[in-house]
């Protein structure tokens, strides 16, 4: 049986799901308070309900009511929701071609020399894994 597509993270859908990953389980008053730490531009409680609801209906969260609260907790890694971004990024941007979205991460950026080295040994290993 194929597995049901789900919705691509918007970047408010990932900044939840990071906490989500991050805690476990939350409730959608501590993803309000964490959120709202380190934001400059605070948001409403009633948004962040809003936006765990959809990510409850897109497929990322499950809910369980536990005494008076809604819990909530991932349904998919960090991987996935990464995988499909980047993914998404590689087709929209490059054309589906990994050697040009690697050619531009590394155009016009400061890398060290720890990491060339790191990435070439990436690239001498990938074809023994």
């Amino acid at each position: 049986m194929s597995e049901k597509k789900i919705h691509n993270l918007s970047a408010g859908n990932f900044e939840i799901m990071k906490l989500v990953w991050e805690k476990g389980e939350v409730t959608v008053r501590d993803v309000f308070e964490a959120i709202n730490q380190v934001r400059d531009d605070q948001i409403g409680i009633s948004s962040v309900k809003v936006q765990m609801r959809r990510l409850v209906k897109y497929g990322w969260l499950k809910r369980q009511k536990k005494e008076n609260n809604f819990y909530y907790s991932a349904l998919h890694g960090k991987d996935k929701a990464v995988g499909a971004l980047v993914g998404e990024l590689k087709v929209r941007a490059f054309n589906g071609s990994n050697l040009n979205m690697v050619k531009y991460l590394l155009k016009d950026t400061t890398i060290t020399k720890e990491e060339i080295a790191g990435l070439r040994s990436l690239l001498d290993n990938f074809d023994k894994e």
